[in-house]
Parts: C-alpha cells; structure tokens; sequence
C-alpha cells in the first residue's frame, strides 16, 4: 500500500493476482528459486550474502527439500549458490534450532494431538493461553506445523493457532491428497500440499476437520 509500483514474484498458485507486474510460477520449489534463476538469466552478480539468503529461503521453503515441488533444477540452483563457498551446515543449524519453549510446544501439540476414526487425520488446536504460558509468539509458533506429519500413519494434519483476535491460523498439510481448495474455501489457499486458511470459531474448525477427513477417505479409497 505504500509503493507507488507493486511486483509479484512467487511461486504460489496465483489465486490472488494483486501486483502490477506479476511473474508466478507454480512448479518452482520457492520464490528464492525463481529470483536465483533471474540473477542467473541476467548475469547480475552472485555473492556469498545473497547465495545465503537465497539457499535459506529454498531450505526453508522446501522443508529441506522435503516437498513434491523440489525438482532436479532446484538441485541446480542450490549447486550454484554452494559455489559462491556458503557454509550449508551453518545455515541448517540456524532454521533447524529452536527455543526450549518453542520445544516444549512442540510436545503441547503432540499432548493435544487428535485423530479421526481411521488414524489417517490429525489435528492440534494451540491457544492463546498456551502460547503465553509458555512465552511463545504466534509467528513461533509455526515450529510446529510439521510435527504431527513425522508420525508414521498420518496422511493429513491440521495445526491451527489461535491468534490474538479470537480468530485461528489453519495449517493445513499433507502427505498426498490436495488440500488447496480446502484451504481457499475458508479465507485461505497455498499449495496442494501444504496451504494456509483462516477459522472464525470453535464450529468452523470442526468443519475444516471433518472436509479434511472426507477427503482423506476418499483418496484413501482411490489409492487402494
């Protein structure tokens, strides 16, 4: 709202075209991906500083090349971006640490934890009161959005945070069926595996729950 000329890059389905000038592009594996891939096309320079900041937004985008969307030209563009000489272990440390309560939360979500009937389904509900009482921001609480997915049987999860408003952050995520229009459905949206939404109330997230369970069965049933 405050610049006079907008520009978009990401690689989110595009199903809010805001910008002035726009360049989407679903299939990469990270906006840090694309404008590496700029910096390339153009020969501008490439240097340790910025060779940094871009392999920490592919990792981090990536779940440390964890997600479908990581190809074998993301591989490419972390390769050059090793040569400036980057110290990757250093960089993984750094987005792997976390907090002893941001640990502790991490154990609250698993305490809280629930499962539908078939164990394919799990959701967390964090509130308010547990982030204070542990001293644990909204933004940090994000540590504990995957989780519920290192739990073997687990197909799909929802961790959902209160925020300040009353209001919850959806965390959807999932291990193969596409959640994205679950999300855009509730003041949200992201990729078909991993997207964000907005709940109003206790009853909303019961919804969200149970149009996750459906379509987690039916993937089910379609995979068998």
């Amino acid at each position: 709202r405050l610049g006079d000329y907008l520009i978009k890059i990401d690689h989110h389905p595009d199903v809010d075209p805001y910008a002035d000038m726009s360049y989407v592009d679903s299939k990469a594996a990270a906006a840090c991906e694309i404008i590496a891939d700029f910096i390339e096309a153009e020969g501008l320079p490439l240097n340790q500083e910025i060779a940094l900041a871009l392999y920490a937004g592919i990792i981090g985008d990536t779940c440390r090349f964890m997600y479908d969307a990581t190809s074998a030209h993301t591989f490419e563009v972390v390769s050059r971006l090793m040569e400036t000489g980057i110290d990757i272990s250093q960089i993984a440390r750094n987005e792997s640490e976390v907090t002893f309560q941001q640990a502790k939360l991490q154990s609250l979500a698993l305490e809280k934890m629930q499962l539908d009937e078939s164990g394919l389904v799990a959701i967390a509900v964090i509130s308010q009161a547990d982030l204070k009482a542990l001293g644990v921001t909204q933004p940090q609480a994000s540590v504990t959005v995957s989780t519920p997915g290192r739990i073997k049987g687990i197909l799909t999860w929802l961790v959902i945070v209160e925020k300040e408003d009353g209001t919850y952050r959806v965390h959807y995520r999932s291990k193969g069926p596409h959640i994205h229009k679950l999300a855009e459905a509730h003041d949200g949206g992201g990729h078909e595996l991993a997207s964000g939404a907005t709940a109003h109330d206790q009853v909303e997230i019961d919804q969200i729950f149970q149009e996750l369970v459906e379509v987690t069965k039916k993937y089910k049933e379609d995979h068998e």
